[in-house]
């Protein structure tokens, strides 16, 4: 029970509302009203709704009042109904005139009801709803109506994919005729004048071919396309109107904002302005084109992108404009203010139909008006830009004019003293011919003759006696070191060219010779060409000038300069060697050489061990060279021995010939050497003093034998003379390793190393000449296998606890009949995991096999052995610690490891320490302690 009444209170007080809601009084003097605003709305979503169910929901109070009065909803696709309560307070039926002043609509459906919703009267309209004849005939939807005493409805319905629009209006019959009558008047005009201003800049665009009238054209056109669309002209175009009015009005929008961008970009002149002001019209004319082909295909999102292309146009035409305002381009001003109108209106329009602006006058007429006022700023600002130009223009003709007389003076001048010049350039030409010392010679005719012009100096450099009217490629190469096919190339070359376009010049000039020698009988000449072309009016060559000039002694400055810079570059390297150690290098590599040559000649198949020899001979020079620093040496050594190293590998045939050659350049370079040492240096590094070294050691061996048959006061004397004779001759241990161990700065500083510290155990051992080469020569392969392979870097050093740089020791034992020399470092040791498996791949031992310690480290001294992961200049061969064993074997010497890190004795072991010990025959050395004795 209580349900049934809460409903009778409900239904009551919406009757109570609807009838509150009857605010349009209709009488005698009522002329013109909204009825939108007066209305109540309801959004219908998916238009489902039938008319009857439209009125159930308004009698439930489902409708809504806007907001603000707000009767435009912005660009939707929903469906929207609109209902307002009009009262006839007349005692009869009155006729009164309803219009939807808004053309953008799709469909739009009104109902006149009586107060108990019946319907009385029925009209359609919209451009896309069916063609329907109306009581008046009208550019906007519009009918003729009666309302009945009393309460009536007007029930409307609209459908739009633009923006939803409800300026509906109810008039009477007087006051409707006179705002038509007005409207069409206001349309027609404006429509009229933007007409007549496109087809006027059209015209001027015939008569001058310019784009930017053309541009304007389009501009002025699309503006009249929208303003028919949004004031519903179009139906008056043709009947069947359908899509016009919508379709047209974005359309004609995106194609406003390309044009006017554009337009705007060519008439401001913004082509020569900096890159990022031209950049400035891009999004606009991106966005209207992607806006108008959207369109096509869904015209609510291209309506939405047409919004965004016009305000990006606005933005831009008003950036353009103020900036060439700014840099005082007159025709800006009336741009700017031109396109601040009409932009102005346009977002004002905009506004209005997304919904945020209720229509009013300046919203329905204002895009019309400001297009007009636009239409003549724009107009007075082309003209004003064809005055400039004409201004410009006759300036620049008023200067060539000006510049015209000037040079008219100047001809007129020329051609009074044309004779007197000509003669003056005769003589001036002339006397350049005469004296110049280039050899110029003009070549013409399809006989390739010289012709009659040509420099005296031409007889001297080709060295004849006549010039004029000689085959010119005789003249030119006739005592030239220049082979037949090339002459007769040139030759081919000027033959094709004479008579022809200068580009067969252009295409084969890097053909023609630039230096050539030139014999003489028994004088040389080098002789530098230049060749150019003479040309008419039509790039026809006509000749061909050849300048010639004598080279010969800046030629020879240059060799001298060379050479000279060679000498110095020699010296320098000479000047950092003491002159014992250059002496002792000169004596040792100059035997090694000539040993080499030895061999090759001896051997005319030169066996495997034959180029082992040489190999290790030029190995040992090529570590003292490059110790002493010797850069123009080394290279020529390392080449020879990597050709004898690929002959032993059998990478390459053997060749005495080319080694041959090449020891001999070897040689060549050390006597050039020697040369520079004595006569420009002034130092003598040969092996005598006053007596050979050898001498020297026997005298003083043998006195020493006598001396133990003198008395005692002679005895002295004689060991204090012997003594003496020992300090020319034999060199100490402790001297002589450390020169040798010198090496080692320039071998860490190659391998990125700290130079070791060298400690020296001497023990008053002396060497003989004999014995100190084979100290030099042994412990260039020691160092270097030691700095290489045994010292580590000093991050790998620092990282196992040691200091950074390495500990190199020497220790001279002579208590035996030999002489024990042990040497050792602090580095890894032996890596006995890659000598083994370096064995292995060569084939040396067997991988099934179980090998000592003792055995695997022995494998170093097999010839051709080497740890090394490359091959480089200074370790890789695999010749070190073999070369040392065999110089050692020569002399009755012997090499031998003593491995001396503690640890099982049989492997798995991956680095070892060991020491080298080498022993030297007692005629390599002797021992000094206060007198000279044997060590025997």
């Amino acid at each position: 029970m209580l349900d049934v009444v809460t409903k009778f209170l409900l239904l009551g007080f919406c009757f109570s509302s609807l009838s509150s809601w009857a605010k349009v009084s209709i009488g005698n003097n009522l002329s013109e009203v909204s009825l939108s605003v007066h209305g109540v709305f309801l959004k219908d979503e998916h238009a489902a709704l039938n008319q009857k169910e439209a009125i159930n929901a308004y009698k439930n109070g489902d409708f809504f009042s806007p907001k603000n009065g707000k009767t435009r909803f912005g660009l939707v696709k929903d469906t929207y109904w609109m209902v307002t309560p009009i009262l006839n307070n007349q005692g009869f039926d009155q006729s009164f005139a309803i219009t939807q002043r808004y053309a953008s609509t799709d469909r739009i459906e009104f109902w006149i009801l009586n107060e108990n919703f019946e319907v009385k009267n029925y009209a359609m309209g919209g451009d896309k709803a069916e063609n329907q004849r109306h009581s008046l005939n009208h550019r906007l939807p519009a009918f003729k109506t009666k309302f009945s005493p009393g309460k009536n409805y007007l029930l409307v319905r609209a459908q739009t994919e633009g923006s939803v629009n409800f300026d509906i209006t109810l008039s009477s019959t007087d006051s409707f005729n006179t705002r038509t009558l007005v409207d069409y008047v206001i349309l027609s005009s404006l429509l009229s004048m933007l007409i007549i201003m496109a087809i006027y800049n059209l015209l001027i665009y015939f008569e001058l071919k310019k784009l930017t009238y053309l541009l304007y054209v389009i501009f002025v056109s699309s503006i009249t396309m929208q303003a028919m669309a949004y004031s519903g002209m179009a139906k008056h175009i043709t009947d069947n109107y359908t899509n016009l009015t919508n379709l047209f009005y974005p359309l004609a929008g995106n194609i406003t904002s390309v044009a006017a961008t554009l337009f705007g970009y060519f008439f401001l002149g913004l082509k020569s302005q900096r890159r990022s002001i031209q950049l400035v019209a891009a999004p606009a004319i991106v966005i209207g084109i992607i806006s108008a082909f959207v369109t096509f295909f869904d015209y609510n999102t291209g309506s939405k992108l047409s919004v965004l292309a016009a305000l990006f146009t606005s933005l831009g035409l008003i950036f353009m404009g103020v900036y060439m305002s700014l840099k005082r381009f007159r025709p800006a001003y009336f741009f700017t203010v031109a396109w601040f109108t009409v932009i102005f209106f346009n977002i004002l329009r905009v506004l209005s139909l997304a919904g945020v602006v209720q229509s009013n006058f300046f919203t329905e007429w204002g895009v019309m008006i400001g297009a007009v006022i636009e239409t003549a700023l724009i107009s007075l600002a082309l003209a004003d830009k064809v005055r400039l130009s004409e201004k410009n223009s006759f300036n620049r003709i008023k200067n060539l004019n000006h510049n015209l007389r000037i040079e008219s003076d100047k001809v007129k001048n020329l051609n009074e003293n044309l004779e007197q010049l000509v003669e003056e350039q005769t003589r001036e030409i002339s006397s350049i011919m005469q004296h110049i010392q280039l050899g110029i010679v003009v070549i013409k005719g399809d006989e390739l003759s010289v012709s009659s012009t040509y420099s005296d100096a031409a007889y001297q450099i080709f060295n004849v006696s006549q010039l004029e009217g000689v085959y010119a490629i005789d003249l030119l190469f006739q005592n030239a070191d220049i082979n037949k096919e090339a002459r007769d190339q040139v030759a081919s070359i000027i033959e094709s060219c004479l008579g022809n376009h200068s580009l067969n010049f252009i295409s084969n000039e890097h053909l023609f010779p630039l230096e050539m020698k030139y014999n003489f009988g028994t004088v040389t000449k080098d002789y530098q060409f230049s060749w150019q072309i003479v040309v008419d009016q039509n790039e026809i060559i006509e000749k061909f000038i050849v300048s010639v000039k004598d080279i010969t002694h800046l030629k020879q400055l240059e060799s001298a300069a060379k050479e000279n810079s060679r000498e110095l570059d020699l010296i320098g390297e000479i000047i950092d060697v003491s002159t014992k150690q250059f002496s002792n290098f000169m004596k040792s590599s100059t035997d090694f050489i000539a040993d080499n040559k030895r061999v090759i000649i001896e051997n005319s198949k030169l066996p495997t061990s034959a180029l082992k020899n040489l190999f290790i001979n030029l190995h040992t020079i090529k570590g003292a060279a490059r110790s002493l620093g010797f850069a123009n040496l080394t290279p020529m050594i390392h080449n020879t021995e990597q050709l004898v190293f690929e002959m032993m590998e059998n990478k390459r045939e053997i060749d005495r010939n080319i080694l041959r050659h090449d020891h001999s350049e070897i040689e060549d370079m050390l006597v050039l050497y020697e040369q520079l040492n004595s006569s420009k240096l002034g130092r003598n590094s040969s092996d005598t003093v006053s007596v050979s070294y050898m001498f020297l050691e026997n005298l003083c061996q043998q006195i020493y034998n006598f001396a133990s048959q003198l008395s005692l006061e002679f005895r002295s004397q004689a060991l204090e003379l012997s003594s003496e004779l020992a300090e020319l001759t034999y060199t100490s241990g402790e001297v002589l390793f450390k020169e040798v161990l010198d090496n080692s700065e320039m071998l860490a500083r190659d391998l990125v190393k700290e130079y070791p510290v060298i400690e020296i155990e001497n023990n008053h051992v002396y060497f003989s000449q004999k014995g100190q080469e084979i100290i030099r020569n042994v412990f260039i392969h020691v160092v270097r296998n030691s700095m290489d392979h045994g010292i580590e870097t000093a991050e790998v050093r620092k990282s196992k606890g040691k200091s950074p740089e390495g500990h190199i020791k020497v220790s001279l034992d002579s208590s035996g009949d030999r002489l024990k020399i042990v040497y050792s470092d602090d580095g890894q040791g032996l890596n006995i995991s890659r000598i083994r498996e370096m064995a292995v791949e060569k084939g040396i031992i067997d991988q099934n096999s179980t090998y000592s310690v003792e055995d695997l480290a022995e494998l170093i001294f097999h010839a051709g052995f080497s740890t090394s992961q490359d091959i480089t200049d200074i370790s890789g061969r695999g010749v070190g610690m073999s070369a040392v064993r065999e110089y050692f074997q020569q002399i009755g010497g012997t090499v031998d490891l003593e491995i001396s890190e503690e640890g099982p004795a049989r492997e798995p072991r991956t680095h070892v320490n060991f020491k080298l010990i080498m022993t030297l025959p007692e005629s390599y050395f002797l021992v000094k302690d206060n007198q000279i004795k044997r060590t025997a």
